[in-house]
């Protein structure tokens, strides 16, 4: 619980310094996230019970959380080492980083969304993209977090959004 509750609290930190315009530093997300994987490595079972059951995706955090518990426990049942679990870790924690410059009311609108609003919405995975390149340098774990994020919405098939130019090539 603990190691869930201090994964939350820095991704919370992360996404706010960003909001505010501020460089933000990846150390001790990859240490949270490190946390997590040796937990799920030892005693997979108990996060389980940790997942926030909510249709709420208002709750930025509360998903984004259990988007990484999730991608790190699919990661392991597929046999990733521990070393490419923390990569997965990190980039599924930053996947909805381009939600942050979707406004407000459009995240938070209870109705269904019109169709302007749905083509701003589904500019997030590119934002995404942007946020991070106005970090420092690229590194290897900026670029992961960039792939995830503007691919997350993607389907086996390649459909999905952003358009992607290649699909129509396979």
């Amino acid at each position: 619980k603990n190691t869930y509750l201090s994964l939350f609290t820095v991704v919370k930190n992360i996404y706010s310094f960003l909001q505010a315009g501020q460089q933000i530093d990846l150390k001790s997300l990859k240490r949270k996230t490190q946390n997590l994987v040796d937990c799920i490595l030892k005693e997979e079972k108990h996060f389980f019970s940790l997942l926030k059951n909510t249709d709420d995706e208002k709750n930025l955090f509360y998903h984004v959380i259990n988007v990484t518990i999730l991608s790190i426990m699919v990661g392991k049942r597929m046999g990733l080492r521990k070393y490419a679990l923390g990569l997965l870790g990190i980039s599924a924690s930053m996947h909805d980083i381009g939600k942050l410059k979707i406004p407000r009311e459009i995240l938070n609108k209870s109705s269904e969304l019109n169709e302007t609003e749905i083509n701003h919405y589904k500019l997030h995975p590119l934002e995404g993209v942007k946020v991070f390149l106005k970090l420092n340098k690229p590194n290897e774990t900026s670029i992961i977090s960039m792939l995830v994020s503007y691919e997350h919405h993607w389907d086996l098939d390649l459909s999905g959004f952003p358009e992607n130019f290649e699909k129509n090539r396979y």
